[in-house]
């Protein structure tokens, strides 16, 4: 499906301080273990990290599961797998866990009302795009003014996601281009602008 063809840009106040970032890749090019690694990188710096991320279950090569990891407390639950489970929610060739979708809205919404520094959301997909997965959550996270914010999002979408929240190139990072120093040393920044902001 062409996400153009239902591409609506969102209305989101500006305090002129960068607030979202995306983190993008080709599919399978190792953007959750890239935040994996920022992670620990940026809390060693005194940023408190907050959202999760989706590591991926492999049969071989092909990727057959996703679950749900939350960064502030390390749980994870079965997000998503490739074949019918009965209750889940089917998006392509995935079945979603309820349950999973519902506690991502959590660990964001809890992020927000204990002003996380840094809200991480690993990843914004088609089924966004499409106003479905973590599509509300991410309208409500993207007016907030308070946190920095890291989207992974895969390549192929890149354009519709930067054009649908309104985010600028110089606030894209590409594996393969971008190092974890960089990328940290770059939200640190921001970090700081708006915690002197809120001040």
């Amino acid at each position: 499906m062409n996400h153009e063809n239902y591409l609506h840009v969102k209305k989101i106040p500006g305090i002129g301080i960068p607030t979202i970032f995306l983190l993008t890749g080709e599919v399978q090019e190792g953007k959750t273990t890239f935040v994996s690694g920022l992670v620990p990188r940026l809390k060693k710096e005194g940023v408190k990290v907050a959202g999760f991320i989706s590591p991926g279950e492999f049969s071989g090569n092909t990727r057959i599961a996703f679950s749900l990891e939350d960064l502030e407390h390390g749980e994870r639950i079965p997000l998503a797998r490739a074949g019918k489970v009965k209750g889940w929610i089917r998006f392509r060739r995935y079945w979603f866990n309820p349950l999973a979708l519902t506690a991502g809205e959590g660990i964001i919404g809890r992020a927000i009302e204990q002003r996380a520094d840094l809200v991480i959301v690993d990843e914004v997909g088609p089924w966004e795009l499409e106003g479905g997965g973590w599509a509300v959550m991410l309208d409500r996270l993207a007016a907030v003014r308070h946190a920095a914010q890291l989207w992974v999002v895969r390549e192929g979408i890149l354009n519709v996601v930067a054009r649908t929240w309104r985010v600028p190139p110089e606030q894209v990072f590409k594996i393969g281009e971008h190092d974890e120093e960089a990328v940290a040393a770059r939200l640190s920044s921001a970090i700081q602008s708006l915690r002197t902001t809120s001040e």
